[in-house]
């Protein structure tokens, strides 16, 4: 079909046909590539943001169950000191715990039957106490303000924790408190005497404080979290209606229940009725102490947010290579005019000369004198055609060369771009040790303080046994004093340090994010340089091509003008051979009109 063009048209389509089909090549392998990469680059992402707030929740509630647990060994201490137990002295270390803990709603204690100091008879009804005298106080904030009243229902509370024999967390639970219902959960620790359980300290504490968390957290903008409890019940949620509904009943759903139970993380897609859009669902568990109920933080991930930066990249790119498509059309649409041009006019030219020969050697039977002196006319003309081809042929071999330089130089490019994507790549993985580091180091500052936090309460008991002490303790009370001031100032260290820490890591996190788009921005750059290359190396091949048909033409000219030569030399030796003359006419006719056909297309 390529033999009915002209020599533009047989540069022109091919050239273009491979460019098109190259770039869009490119384009889907684009798309593709950046819809796998933004879909695992979400994934990890959302799942580092879930371990990390689930550390955050889990040490808010570890931070109750490190009281419960100092109480309880503060009270055991006591229980095993000699001497008689004051119950006012442990009602004022309550007190004086949730006074100094805002986020609590209630600390109490309940002991076995005589078994604090054998002495509940003598307490029977007393404020904090009820009919039965036992050690049951309960200091909370049911009325803005604290008050001591005797713990309720307690037995079915302390006896499951008592049968397990370790510290517990309760399921999410809903009690009126100012007239509205407030959704608690309550830890407790036990209290051992002799290797026997003899009582137990719990800490209550509403929810609303990891509600504020869980709200905040709006992955890609519609997103949301959730807290669940070890009964599948949501604990916290950014919608507040949901709170304390169970999570669901389909299939996923009970797969995450089971997940949840058993301590597990759990990863899912399907599309939510409440986001309205396909969602990836990811579950990172929660260890909370010693206990052994687990609960787990859930962030739900929009997909359709998701693939937006995906569905940019793919039409910047179609954008790029529709506009690179056309320049490289017209760039080649002009050199192949610039080749084709000048010799369809050599050519046109050359046919109009070959019809003048023609014509004079029919009327050579007439004049001989005429048909010489047309002949040297035109055996001038060849020989300024052939020069004209010459120059032609140099300046296409010429661009045949600055084309393969070209090439050249843009594998260079090629490679030192694939340098920097490497670079890049060692730079990122060296932000996320860092991060890691920053990660490990906010740990730390944590357990620096829970010991300041613990020593807090020890230099409280030390001050209640120098008290009981009397003189003889007074200076024993002034160094627990200073140590308990001591441990307050390394507490606001440690939340200082932890607010600083906090704001490095998120600092690192998008200075890490920034890498990553950067070393993108490269991969996506070295995949365009490596098809433009090809292109080159394709117009470099091209040019190749078109040099050698050049080197034809000048051929077919150097034996045209040969002829030409041979013909004026017959005019001037005898004029008598017309014929012969017309015969080499027909001869010089018949390349002219194959060298035609060469540069229009028709062969």
């Amino acid at each position: 079909m390529l033999k009915n063009f002209s020599l533009k048209k047989r540069m022109l389509l091919p050239i273009c046909s491979i460019v098109a089909l190259a770039f869009c090549l490119t384009i889907v392998g684009v798309a593709i590539q950046a819809s796998r990469s933004v879909k695992a680059e979400a994934l990890e992402k959302n799942r580092e943001l879930a371990f990390r707030f689930s550390a955050e929740i889990a040490n808010e509630i570890n931070t109750a169950l490190n009281v419960s647990r100092t109480l309880g060994d503060v009270f055991t201490a006591i229980k095993n000191s000699e001497g008689l137990p004051d119950r006012n002295v442990m009602n004022g270390m309550l007190r004086q715990v949730l006074n100094e803990s805002p986020n609590f709603f209630a600390v109490w204690s309940v002991w076995d039957p005589n078994a604090l100091d054998a002495r509940d008879s003598e307490f029977s009804d007393a404020t904090g106490h009820d009919e039965t005298g036992r050690f049951i106080p309960n200091w909370n904030r049911a009325g803005g303000n604290i008050v001591l009243e005797p713990l309720v229902e307690y037995e079915a509370l302390y006896e499951a924790s008592k049968s397990l024999g370790t510290e517990s967390i309760i399921d999410p639970y809903n009690i009126p408190v100012g007239g509205k219902d407030v959704l608690m959960t309550t830890v407790q620790s036990l209290i051992k005497y002799e290797e026997e359980v003899v009582g137990a300290v719990g800490v209550d504490f509403t929810l609303d404080t990891l509600r504020e968390m869980i709200q905040v957290i709006q992955p890609y903008g519609t997103g949301n979290a959730a807290l669940i409890a070890h009964n599948g019940t949501y604990a916290a949620h950014s919608d507040e209606s949901r709170v304390g509904e169970d999570i669901g009943k389909t299939a996923l759903w009970r797969s995450a229940k089971e997940a949840v139970r058993t301590g597990k993380t759990f990863l899912a897609s399907e599309h939510s009725e409440y986001l309205g859009t396909e969602v990836t669902r990811i579950l990172v568990p929660i260890r909370l102490g010693e206990t052994g109920t687990p609960w787990s933080f859930l962030v739900n991930i929009p997909m359709d947010k998701v693939m937006e930066s995906a569905r940019e990249i793919r039409n910047t790119a179609l954008l790029i290579g529709v506009l690179s498509l056309g320049v490289l059309i017209l760039i080649v649409y002009f050199i192949s005019s610039g080749i084709a041009g000048p010799l369809e006019r050599i050519a046109s030219g050359v046919d109009l000369a070959s019809d003048q020969m023609f014509s004079a050697a029919g009327e050579m039977s007439a004049t001989s004198q005429t048909l010489a002196e047309d002949a040297s006319e035109q055996a001038a003309s060849v020989e300024e055609t052939s020069a004209s081809l010459e120059e032609i042929s140099s300046m296409i071999k010429q661009n045949a060369g600055n084309a393969r330089n070209a090439d050249q130089l843009m594998d260079e490019a090629n490679t030192e771009v694939k340098r920097a994507e490497a670079s890049f790549d060692s730079l990122s993985r060296s932000m996320g040790e860092i991060t890691e580091a920053s990660h490990q180091t906010s740990d730390i500052v944590k357990t620096i303080d829970e010991i300041a936090f613990q020593t807090n309460l020890l230099a409280l008991n030390a001050a209640v046994e120098a008290a009981r002490a009397g003189e003889a303790g007074a200076g024993f009370a002034v160094v627990a004093d200073e140590v308990r001031n001591l441990a307050l100032r390394a507490t606001q260290a440690a939340k200082n340090t932890t607010e600083l820490l906090q704001g490095t890591v998120q600092k690192i996190d998008q200075g890490t994010h920034l890498l990553t788009e950067t070393g993108h921005a490269f991969k996506r750059m070295a995949e365009s340089s490596s098809g433009i290359g090809n292109l080159i190396s394709e117009i470099a091949s091209a040019s190749d091509d078109q040099a050698r048909g050049i080197d034809q033409i000048d051929k077919a000219m150097s034996e045209m003008d040969r002829v030409v030569q041979q013909i004026a030399a017959s005019s001037e030796e005898n004029a008598g051979t017309s014929e012969e003359m017309n015969g080499q006419a027909e001869q010089l006719k018949e390349y002219v009109s194959e060298l035609v056909a060469l540069v229009q297309g028709e062969k």
